[in-house]
């Protein structure tokens, strides 16, 4: 925090105490909660995914539990839902509208951030007609909203209330803390560009930032304490294996102050001419991030997904392969996905690649 005064040794070890919260509340490689499927949580990734699936609309809703075996009741937790809606616009450009919701808690504190943004896309075509060959598409998308970080002092332990012989929670903090929760808007922009080569191949490849305004998010009074931009650069596509096969790959850039993260991989979908509206994804991703003195591998995450008919459930789980396995066994964190796609009333000409 950037608070430049001078501290007793109570104000000192109680500010370390709220810096280690907050850094841990958020999931330890940056400041910004994020899931491993991304191919699951495209309007948290881009704002330019809004609408960029084939459908009239979309209901996501996302679940990440982490590191629940060594944390015990108050572990972290993500929650995030998304509904979006497309509408044709003229030779097959598309305007898209949406709504996304996102709460992250964690740790002894319950220091938790909560958001809701309207999310908006445009899509226009570059080239290409009907049909899955030649089409390509560039999308630029925004998010505005609100979000609400909120922390309970009360659940916290400052070296103020030790009376020498134990802990005293009637012994008064010492501490002038002004509020428990800070509001303050929130903006984000992508752009993203697509081209489909064929029926199950394809090619994508977008931007984004977040925190456009880099908001305040103190909760003390007259200190300043802004969070970074977060940029990201991401891609993927499909590539056939077979008739009944295809790869998947993906990869994310993640960057935010001095933290990054890069995460790669993908999965194999597996279809079948028995089962036409069934398919079946396996695959994993990589994890490297910078640490304090290195950079390193983080996590394995492994990652199963269920297509049926407009439904698709996904499931994942982190192992931890950094130096906190020693403590964790690597075991990291668990996700899982539900995703339901609305057709369209009428045919919309629209051609997206398989996220």
């Amino acid at each position: 925090m950037n608070n430049n005064y001078n501290c007793s040794f109570g104000k000192l070890s109680s500010l370390l105490m709220l810096v280690v919260a907050m850094f841990l509340s958020t999931n330890a490689e940056a400041q910004d909660p994020r899931f491993s499927q991304i191919n699951a949580s495209g309007i948290f990734v881009n704002p330019a995914m809004t609408g960029l699936y084939e459908g009239q609309s979309r209901l996501s809703l996302n679940y990440r539990d982490q590191w629940s075996s060594f944390l015990g009741q108050v572990p972290f937790r993500t929650f995030g839902a998304t509904l979006d809606y497309r509408f044709y616009v003229q030779k097959r450009d598309f305007f898209s509208v949406g709504l996304t919701l996102m709460q992250d808690e964690g740790g002894d504190s319950r220091l938790s951030m909560n958001s809701v943004k309207a999310s908006f896309s445009y899509m226009k075509q570059l080239s290409g007609g009907r049909g899955y060959r030649n089409v390509q598409y560039l999308v630029a998308g925004a998010q505005l909203g609100y979000a609400q970080n909120s922390v309970n002092w009360t659940a916290l332990r400052f070296s103020t209330q030790f009376d020498g012989g134990g802990f005293d929670p009637t012994i008064p903090t010492g501490e002038d803390f002004a509020s428990t929760y800070n509001f303050y808007a929130d903006f984000n922009a992508g752009l993203l560009w697509y081209a489909l080569l064929g029926k199950d191949k394809s090619v994508y490849a977008g931007a984004s930032v977040h925190h456009l305004n880099q908001p305040n998010i103190s909760f003390l009074d007259n200190e300043t304490e802004t969070l970074n931009s977060t940029y990201i650069i991401h891609g993927g596509g499909e590539i056939p294996i077979n008739r009944d096969a295809s790869f998947l790959p993906v990869a994310r850039a993640m960057f935010q102050g001095n933290s990054y993260e890069i995460d790669f991989g993908g999965t194999v979908r597996f279809t079948t001419s028995d089962f036409n509206d069934v398919a079946l994804r396996i695959g994993a991703m990589g994890r490297v991030v910078n640490g304090v003195d290195r950079i390193g591998t983080d996590a394995l995450t492994i990652i199963s997904a269920l297509e049926w008919d407009r439904w698709s459930l996904g499931m994942s789980y982190d192992i931890t392969v950094s130096d906190l396995s020693t403590f964790n066994d690597g075991r990291g964190a668990f996700e899982i996905s539900l995703t339901y796609i609305h057709p369209p009333s009428r045919r919309l000409g629209m051609y997206c690649p398989t996220f």
